[in-house]
């Protein structure tokens, strides 16, 4: 496990956020923005080869007595379609961005089914926990930022029923409370509307989340629930999780504080591979404060929010 930063930087950041968060009453000054999938979760297992699940890799229609041989194949087929235009950025922006848009659209047609139910979800989650897998730490962090009353935003292409199952997997202490009372908000796609009916995304095509349209998303919501914020930390596993702050005014230069994991194929990497010069890393170095490489977990994230919130 590796992780790469610019100390000095990040200490003066890390110092900056410090006087923010006490010498400002205002709870909302400092957010904690972070993506879900294969952020808050882990990608790979580096001893096997296997690839975890994520929210749409958990979704099981057999559950409310679907095909779900069906959706699997069909699943598979788009992700191997359309998985390169996601990560892949030798391919150019327009054409990622419209690929990625068809992805998202046409899984959650493929996810639609009138049998589904609002517990539907809690029962999917419990037939693949096992293959649910959390970065070492991540229950302490939220703790962390719950008990010093950070907000949170959680922004994801994923699904948003799935999203709060698994998170209450982990018990973390007040973690229901902080979604009642909308201290984290968790901004994702949905499947369900508020009365238990399938949502027609056929309809609603302008809703849909993915990587690249995030900072359209998150702008509305941040400006509804935490105005008056100063400074964010963000965490992603993409590029475009830290894009997704674009549209917000704020320097990033001095008041964004990001972390970013990269996790390789395992099948693509060799022992002696060499990340210091593959062109993805020196891009994420370019962009995070903080590059993770591999299945590396959030201890010094939650190293920094404790500089942060030190009296």
């Amino acid at each position: 496990m590796v992780e790469i930063s610019n100390k000095d930087l990040l200490n003066i950041k890390i110092s900056s956020f410090n006087t923010t968060f006490n010498s400002n009453k205002n709870r909302n000054k400092i957010l904690y923005i972070t993506d879900f999938d294969y952020t808050i979760t882990r990608k790979y297992d580096y001893s096997t080869g296997e690839k975890f699940h994520s929210t749409y890799s958990i979704y099981n229609q057999e559950v409310f007595g679907g095909n779900q041989s069906l959706y699997l194949a069909k699943d598979k087929e788009m992700a191997e379609y359309y998985g390169k235009y996601e990560e892949d950025t030798s391919f150019d922006f327009e054409t990622r961005k419209n690929k990625s848009f068809e992805w998202y659209y046409l899984s959650l047609l493929n996810m639609s089914n009138e049998k589904l139910k609002p517990d539907s979800f809690k029962k999917m989650v419990e037939l693949v926990i096992e293959h649910i897998k959390f970065r070492n730490d991540f229950k302490i962090l939220f703790e962390t930022l719950i008990k010093n009353d950070i907000p949170i935003v959680v922004i994801s292409g994923g699904i948003k029923e799935i999203i709060i199952e698994i998170l209450r997997v982990l018990k973390i202490e007040g973690f229901e409370d902080y979604l009642k009372n909308k201290r984290i908000i968790i901004i994702a796609n949905y499947l369900l509307d508020n009365n238990g009916k399938l949502v027609n995304w056929e309809e609603r095509k302008e809703d849909i989340i993915y990587p690249f349209n995030k900072d359209i998303i998150i702008n509305k919501n941040l400006e509804k629930y935490f105005d008056g914020f100063e400074k964010i930390i963000i965490v992603g596993d993409l590029i475009t999780d830290y894009q997704s702050i674009d549209k917000i005014n704020i320097d990033k230069k001095e008041n964004v504080l990001s972390f970013g994991f990269l996790e390789y194929n395992p099948a693509k990497i060799k022992s002696d591979f060499d990340f210091k010069n593959d062109d993805t890393f020196k891009e994420y170095l370019n962009i995070f404060d903080v590059v993770f490489i591999k299945d590396q977990g959030y201890k010094s994230i939650i190293d920094s929010i404790n500089k942060i919130i030190s009296k």
